[in-house]
């Protein structure tokens, strides 16, 4: 009995390792799912990797882009080959399945959107916008590769 108690006050006191993020992984586009016409704007993947201090790495593979930062609604620069300097990237973990972002441009914001994880977290939706704000945008969907 005494040898369970003080296994539990070891696992109160190490803690249960948190569970790596949902978000972590490869996710190709889904244009079956998506909002028509948005094949030819859409980026076809996506690898994030979030780490338990709330880091990410937010890659798009065909641009050969790579940002790192945080969750944390600061602006990211965006660099990729050809990129207009000034560009960034600011993404806020609104919970463990749901983040906002938004693109800006020399601190002029130029679009943004929620993505959310649905299906289980086997997928994700990307109500992303532009200029003209949130009710002018249009619903991208991507899927665990």
């Amino acid at each position: 009995m005494l040898r369970i108690y003080w296994a539990a006050m070891a696992l109160l006191l190490i803690g249960a390792a948190p569970a790596p993020s949902m978000w972590n992984g490869t996710w190709r586009f889904a244009p079956e799912r998506s909002s028509p016409g948005t094949s030819g704007s859409a980026a076809a993947a996506y690898r994030f990797k979030v780490e338990e201090d709330g880091s990410l790495r937010w890659e798009i593979p065909s641009r050969r882009e790579v940002l790192n930062g945080r969750l944390d609604g600061r602006p990211m620069p965006i660099a990729y080959p050809g990129a207009p300097p000034g560009l960034t990237l600011a993404v806020t973990g609104v919970s463990a399945g749901e983040w906002t972002y938004q693109v800006a441009k020399d601190g002029q914001v130029m679009g943004g959107g929620r993505m959310v994880l649905i299906d289980g977290a086997s997928a994700w939706v990307d109500l992303t916008w532009g200029r003209d704000g949130p009710g002018h945008g249009h619903m991208l969907v991507y899927v665990r590769s």
